[in-house]
């Protein structure tokens, strides 16, 4: 069996272990009481950081000390001023399409904002959804696209890589779609 194979199917399975350790962890804590870890906010961040210790796992082992260049990164003199101002042309995109959305009356929004809620709980919102994007989308970068994608590409090349990939991200995330639509979208956005 291909060593880039091996790499592939180890990654998957300790995170599948990881995460169903995690989610037995989080239901042992929920009984004795601590309701902290019960917030989602709190959740969704462990798993996200289950998920990227176990691809820094896999990395170690594997990747002969150059962890960043096995998963397609190169270290760069701006490499985080670069994910800064990307991070940033993101978010100004989303807000510009928010923005035109509503304004043209295309979308109405109804029930949120300074009007419906207090000002700390919209703030709190807006804090909470910037972590778990952040996490969400650094830590699922690693296993997904660099990881899976980057072992996968190097077994049966970059269309095999991207299909599967592709195929078993949307999986990870099926629990969350309504529909074969909204889940046919996450396929081909990864």
């Amino acid at each position: 069996m291909s060593q880039n194979l091996v790499i592939v199917i180890k990654s998957l399975v300790f995170t599948l272990v990881a995460i169903v350790a995690l989610e037995l962890l989080l239901s042992f804590a929920r009984g004795l009481g601590l309701h902290l870890l019960a917030d989602s906010l709190v959740g969704n961040v462990l798993l996200e950081a289950t998920i990227f210790g176990v691809q820094i796992g896999i990395l170690n082992k594997y990747s002969q000390g150059k962890r960043l260049e096995s998963i397609g990164l190169r270290r760069k003199r701006n490499g985080v001023r670069h994910a800064l101002v990307g991070s940033f042309i993101g978010l100004a995109g989303i807000v510009l399409i928010y923005i035109t959305v509503f304004a043209s009356k295309i979308g109405v929004f109804e029930g949120f904002g300074f009007q419906y809620h207090h000002a700390t709980v919209v703030l709190l919102f807006i804090i909470s959804l910037f972590i778990r994007a952040f996490f969400a989308g650094v830590c699922e970068e690693v296993f997904f696209r660099g990881v899976l994608l980057q072992y996968l590409a190097k077994y049966k090349g970059k269309t095999f890589g991207l299909i599967v990939s592709s195929i078993i991200f949307s999986m990870f995330h099926c629990t969350r779609y309504n529909d074969l639509y909204q889940l046919s979208s996450v396929l081909l956005l990864h």
